[in-house]
């Protein structure tokens, strides 16, 4: 599985002031804007939307974790679910949040969040209610619709996609393994309702799939690859994700709505088992990012425009041990890059990368 953490308060280092907004020449440095959240340990940047104002969860000095959205005035507002350990994935133009709680006995629950701050808990029907099981929400469109997934008592996970209204439908991709660790997860969902992920088939295998609005399921496979995980959609329908080969190596694709499919590397990837090229993010107009992971583990952000143009975003201050570095995972229509970065100390950071 690849969703990705991270951690602390407004420390606003920005850097080389460029240009307009709307506007950012790749060949131009890019402009970084680093914050933390107040008294935090630990701050992870999740999502980014249209208006700049990012969202996810931070840890603090106790280990206990909390929900965070920072407005694009830098202002940032936090938040718990039932007082629980909170983790936010995912937040739509309308500012709504989801992601899971985990109760007092390990269960986790998933949630959302309106503009308001008013808070729902969901289960979807047949998860589990034992320690490391239940419900986790991956994304929430601007409609209000939630793609997730769940673990049920034999730990098989089943995709989800829940309504606005909180009426949830729970899916399994055609060919999902029914054994222990697989199944159906959801990842992402866009503006018309579909949903995409991965399913694990009783061989252990990776493929990525689309979920129709009507409930069709396209399973699909990167040519030679050994496994394929779709991570991030948009509204046109165009998925991005990473496939791994016969060595373990990890590399990037892009799926046109005609299924036409791209493979791609970032610059500077490592060559062994784990290492190489993780796409999360899509936006509008289909570009693409992620990070990447060298010959030394250490993780660099990029983004892909949707020409391929490729650019490596290193966050100034991040460190350059094994696993430390910059992970990119959301980008909004602006092009604005959010994410988190590990300085050489291992403490994690969020940021803003104007590309």
């Amino acid at each position: 599985m690849s969703y990705i953490q991270r951690r602390r308060a407004p420390a606003a280092a920005t850097c080389l002031v460029l240009g307009v907004l709307a506007s950012f020449p790749l060949c131009a440095a890019p402009v970084y804007t680093t914050f933390d959240v107040p008294d935090a340990a630990s701050t992870f940047a999740q999502s980014i939307n249209a208006s700049g104002a990012v969202t996810g969860f931070y840890q603090d000095a106790s280990g206990a974790t909390h929900g965070f959205v920072r407005a694009n005035d830098g202002t940032i507002a936090t938040f718990d679910v039932s007082g629980a350990a909170t983790y936010v994935y995912s937040m739509n133009r309308k500012n709504a949040q989801t992601g899971q709680y985990q109760d007092a006995q390990f269960v986790h629950h998933g949630f959302v969040r309106d503009s308001g701050g008013n808070l729902t808990s969901f289960d979807a029907n047949g998860a589990g209610a034992g320690s490391g099981e239940g419900t986790w929400g991956s994304a929430i469109n601007g409609g209000g619709a939630i793609a997730g997934y769940d673990l049920d008592s034999s730990v098989v996970y089943h995709g989800f996609v829940r309504a606005r209204n909180g009426r949830i439908v729970v899916f399994d991709a055609y060919g999902a393994g029914k054994g222990g660790a697989q199944g159906t997860l959801a990842y992402a969902i866009n503006g018309t309702g579909v949903a995409a992920g991965y399913f694990i088939d009783s061989s252990n295998a990776l493929h990525g799939f689309a979920r129709a609005a009507d409930g069709t399921i396209t399973p699909f496979d990167v040519s030679k690859a050994v496994g394929t995980s779709a991570y991030g959609i948009n509204d046109a329908g165009s998925i991005t994700g990473s496939w791994f080969d016969s060595s373990q190596v990890e590399h990037g694709f892009l799926r046109a709505p005609d299924g036409t499919i791209t493979k791609f590397n970032a610059r500077g990837t490592g060559t062994l088992s784990y290492q190489g090229t993780f796409p999360v993010a899509i936006n509008t107009d289909g570009d693409v990012a992620g990070q990447s992971l060298d010959g030394n583990n250490v993780f660099h952000g990029f983004l892909r425009t949707s020409g391929g143009k490729l650019k490596v975003l290193d966050v100034p201050g991040a460190g350059s041990g094994e696993y430390q570095g910059t992970y990119a995972t959301a980008i909004n229509d602006k092009r604005i890059v959010a994410g988190t970065y590990y300085d050489s100390s291992g403490i994690a950071h969020g940021f803003l990368c104007k590309p």
